[in-house]
């Protein structure tokens, strides 16, 4: 994402961003910048970021290998932010140029700097080097450069050629005479002359104070260079009601004294988001305590980002506004994205193995054809955002579903799979899943009691005798072996229904063995289906596997695709039939269910 911001022109008043007086007693309870989008059109400041000394000509036309000073006076405080030197047809230096600022009293305030190639930036034709910025009080200076020679010659206007081009910022300057004469290095040249722009030689960039803003948000520091370009950090949060940017540093790095009239101008750029802190100046010191704040999705389903930004500028006469000679920073930018782009991660726990008796991890009494299992939690489960959905299935022996910790669920003998899973809120979401087995051993003995002993006699003529009696007998997973359609599971426990007044029928005649189901043999009304229901409640002592072959035909002339089987577990259809099959076909089928559960054939 890429954003352009201008500044105003010095001088020039901002009616945009403007706040009452009022605003500077608030305490900061909120983010702070201004709009980019409000700065469109608005041109560079002349006494901001300006060079002060600028190439007309582009060939030097003396070889003078001494000190070069141009003379200037500071009428207000000014910001050094680059030295510079002539570089005759801008070919890069072939010589090696010393640049330099000096104070009349001999002290060096800024550089110096040695230029040499091509490597620094061409500014109307001069070279120029970004130096850590320099403070001018008002007072008397002399740029100085060093090292024209007769392959890298400087501009003399006693020489031919025009002057070197001034800008006084508006004021700022005043352009006093020049000098020459003395080596080695940057200090105070020997001979003055009364040509202020005479010289094409060193230069420098300044403008009026501008602070230099370090601001760290979520760990995350930018320190502005005020080099005429934005200075952006990419932080991506978690869509939550908490707050999630967190403002660490607030700080103004340049040296500016006094700080307290170091102004912050802030603006927001929401994309589907809400964020309550408004655009407005602040003063810098409102920021010193750290702070946080929340930024979320309007809509949840949708990307969406906020583009914080934030300048500063040195408000002389303390009037909350950007006139005169004051000039804004570049931009400090944070560019926010709501999301989650990263993955959760989730473990499960190792295989378990249990008994139906007693065992680890179960709440187990004895006397059940299942066991309780405790202790399987999947652990860790972790995302970078708050609140990811844990969620658990099952296939095998138990069938299970639901969210959280699978752990206090019921799982009936045999082995059951069980998949955790983890998904975040990220657009689109991200998940991972893991899985493991859950093995519950039937470890309990059936019991039988057998009648007492009994002698019977034969009846005459007779050598055998018919003793009838009955046998007790029990087992924790009685019922899980039933076959056929026969006790608990004969035709009398079955009901059969029949929607939209369908005339389906279910002939048991050959049960224990089988039933055949015939569904209704008429259309429905568009719209609407018939569906033949062979339908029984589990009873109360069977819990385990429920086992059945199929067979399937249909004289439909549809074939399969209107005249579908399956079966239905609490209201839940599971269709056995093909749509495209032939029309026949077979299967087999083996499901767990436990008592209470409604189970039909359909």
């Amino acid at each position: 994402m890429k954003h352009s911001f201008l500044t105003k022109k010095c001088g020039e008043v901002w009616g945009l961003l403007d706040l009452p007086t009022q605003n500077l007693k608030l305490k900061v309870l909120s983010l702070f910048v201004f709009g980019w989008s409000m700065l469109a059109g608005l041109n560079v400041s002349a006494q901001c970021n300006v060079q002060a000394y600028s190439g007309t000509i582009s060939a030097g036309n003396q070889a003078f290998t001494e000190r070069l000073g141009m003379h200037f006076t500071v009428n207000s405080p000014i910001m050094v932010t680059q030295l510079g030197a002539f570089d005759s047809n801008q070919d890069g230096f072939q010589s090696a140029i010393e640049v330099g600022i000096v104070r009349t009293d001999g002290t060096v305030m800024a550089g110096p700097v040695t230029l040499s190639g091509s490597s620094d930036p061409l500014s109307n034709n001069h070279r120029m080097r970004a130096i850590p910025s320099v403070i001018l009080q008002p007072g008397d200076y002399i740029i100085v450069a060093i090292g024209y020679s007769n392959v890298e010659m400087n501009g003399n206007i006693n020489f031919g050629g025009s002057r070197v081009g001034t800008n006084p910022g508006g004021g700022q300057l005043t352009f006093i005479g020049g000098s020459y004469g003395g080596s080695p290095g940057i200090g105070i040249p020997a001979s003055s002359w009364t040509e202020p722009d005479g010289f094409h030689a060193g230069t420098f960039r300044y403008s009026s104070l501008t602070p230099a803003l370090q601001l760290t948000v979520n760990g995350f520091q930018i320190t502005n260079d005020n080099d005429g370009s934005e200075d952006t950090e990419d932080l991506l949060v978690c869509n939550t009601t908490n707050n999630n940017l967190f403002f660490t540093q607030f700080a103004d790095v340049s040296g500016i004294s006094p700080s307290t009239l170091i102004k912050v101008q802030q603006s927001f750029v929401r994309n589907n988001s809400s964020f309550s802190p408004t655009d407005g100046t602040f003063p810098l010191s409102a920021y010193a305590t750290p702070f946080d704040r929340n930024v979320a999705l309007v809509n949840p389903l949708l990307n969406g980002g906020l583009d914080m930004s934030f300048r500063a500028f040195y408000d002389t006469n303390n009037n909350n506004l950007v006139d005169g000679n004051e000039c804004l920073s570049d931009a400090a930018i944070y560019l926010v994205d709501i999301n989650d782009n990263v993955a959760p991660s989730i473990t499960c726990p190792a295989n378990v193995t249990v008994t139906t008796s007693t065992g680890v991890n179960t709440d187990q009494e004895p006397g059940d054809c299942a066991a309780w299992v405790r202790g399987i939690n999947a652990d860790p489960a972790t995302d970078d955002c708050p609140n990811p959905i844990i969620s658990y299935s099952s296939i095998g022996a138990t069938m299970i579903n639901g969210t959280g910790d699978a752990s206090g669920n019921f799982f009936y003998t045999g082995i059951t799979m069980v998949q955790y899973k983890i998904t975040d809120h990220g657009v689109p979401v991200n998940a991972d899943s893991c899985t493991f087995t859950i093995t519950v051993v039937d470890d309990e003995l059936p019991t039988v009691l057998c009648p007492q002993d009994v002698t019977i006699g034969t009846d005459p003529g007779e050598c055998s005798a018919l003793y009838l009696y009955d046998v007790d007998y029990d087992d924790n997973c009685y019922g899980v072996n039933a076959v056929g359609f026969a006790d608990e599971f004969e035709p009398a426990n079955w009901t059969i229904s029949n929607s939209n007044a369908g005339n389906g029928i279910v002939d048991a005649t050959d049960a224990p063995n089988s039933v055949i189901i015939t569904g209704s043999d008429f259309e429905p009304m568009i719209g609407s289906s018939n569906n033949t229901d062979y339908c029984i409640t589990i009873p109360g002592d069977f819990a385990g596997t429920l086992a059945f072959d199929w067979d399937y035909n249909t004289s439909d002339s549809d074939g399969p695709n209107f005249d579908r089987f399956g079966y239905v577990v609490d209201g839940v259809f599971t269709q056995l039939t093909n749509n495209a099959g032939s029309t026949t076909q077979n299967g087999l089928v083996s499901i767990m269910l436990m008592p209470g559960q409604t189970f039909a054939l359909e």
